[in-house]
């Protein structure tokens, strides 16, 4: 993946590193602690989330004050802070308007808040993860180590934890789909339910995972991928693909793996069959042979992209 970085200055003149890769529609993403522009590229945390996102859109991304490749030693750090880095960034890369606007975790407040402020600009608002009211997060040491030091780290979490913008959610006029793992143990899923209720006509999905940042190899990457690309108008991964496989496969094979799809684990799809857990993966077995795979992961996103079809 190629990316360009550059430079620009937020209103009180902290220096905040963007880049933009990918090509289409725009989508603009928030920035969440924790990254590193150059790093995340390599990084099994993050890189297959760039590269998804940029495969798809003009995809704008950049490092929040203090951490990865924007200026570090840093005064001024709050929930205004943020929103005004995040409207520096649009202004610098100057996406075509309306954009897809994306927030993870912590970006979510300064997503909402751009959204309310300018919907004209933002055409779909993705929330991931993300919370009106903060909380300490748990995070992978090596990545803490590498985006921010340890002094900023710790004034980063001490403002998250008094973030509070529940006021703003009736006010997002814009398309909102919010997504949540519901075993997520950094952020509760009462959060993404707290998004959803109060921030007019937007759609809940909870994916099935304990991850915070979804990993690539978990069926929940692949619902999550075909959720944002069919909320936004996009096309499916390979919706090309695959189409004879899954015509091979008999009616109990396609309704286990629709039922995969949907993130129910082999013992709730047999309770729901009203067969055994062995019979569910002797039948898991029979599909992946079909279709030519070798992970749920990848019989999923097949499944995925017929029914997008």
């Amino acid at each position: 993946m190629r990316q360009s970085i550059r430079l620009t200055k937020s209103a009180d003149g902290t220096t905040i590193a963007w880049a933009e890769a990918g090509s289409g529609p725009a989508l603009v993403k928030a920035s969440n602690w924790l990254t590193h522009l150059e790093y995340d590229a390599e990084s099994p945390i993050w890189r297959h989330w760039i590269r998804f996102f940029a495969e798809h859109y003009c995809f704008v991304r950049y490092d929040e004050r203090g951490c990865g490749m924007s200026e570090r030693d840093v005064a001024q750090l709050s929930i205004d802070c943020s929103a005004e880095d995040l409207t520096a960034v649009i202004a610098a890369a100057e996406p075509r308007p309306p954009f897809v606007l994306l927030g993870i975790s912590q970006g979510g407040c300064a997503a909402i808040r751009y959204a309310v402020a300018h919907p004209e600009q933002v055409s779909h608002l993705v929330l991931y993860g993300a919370y009106a009211q903060g909380r300490a997060i748990r995070w992978f040491n090596e990545l803490c180590r590498t985006t921010a030091t340890a002094d900023m780290a710790a004034r980063i979490m001490e403002f998250r934890l008094h973030v509070d913008e529940t006021e703003l959610l009736p006010r997002v006029s814009v398309p909102t789909l919010v997504l949540h793992a519901r075993g997520d143990e950094a952020v509760s899923p009462a959060q993404s339910r707290l998004l959803a209720s109060r921030i007019p006509g937007a759609t809940l999905v909870e994916l099935d995972s304990r991850n915070h940042i979804l990993l690539e190899a978990e069926p929940a990457w692949a619902r999550f991928k075909q959720e944002v690309l069919a909320f936004t108008g996009r096309p499916a991964e390979g919706a090309g693909e695959g189409a004879a496989q899954l015509a091979s496969l008999s009616p109990r094979e396609r309704d286990i793996l629709e039922r995969m799809a949907k993130g129910f684990t082999n013992i709730e799809i047999g309770r729901q069959l009203f067969i055994s857990e062995k019979t569910v993966r002797n039948h898991i077995t029979r599909i992946f042979e079909k279709l030519g795979v070798h992970s749920r992961a990848q019989a999923i996103v097949l499944a995925l992209h017929r029914r997008a079809r």
